[in-house]
């Protein structure tokens, strides 16, 4: 059985509706794993597994990508 390291980013909420599902869905845990990705998006789900949702690579209006 062969295992594959998974990408994780950390993402930080920006707009109150974000805010809200880091709080309720994600437990305020940042770290997402990558499920998917193209040139435009990013398909994430949450650490604990309760959250997915896709995000823009750029100026996304709910989220960004904290370094």
């Amino acid at each position: 059985m062969i295992k594959v390291k998974r990408k994780i980013i950390s993402v930080e909420p920006i707009t109150s509706i974000a805010q809200n599902r880091f709080k309720e869905e994600m437990n305020l845990l940042t770290s997402c794993y990558v499920e998917d990705e193209n040139e435009t998006q990013v398909f994430l789900c949450s650490v604990n597994k309760k959250y997915k949702f896709i995000m823009n690579k750029n100026e996304d209006k709910n989220w960004k990508i904290v370094k």
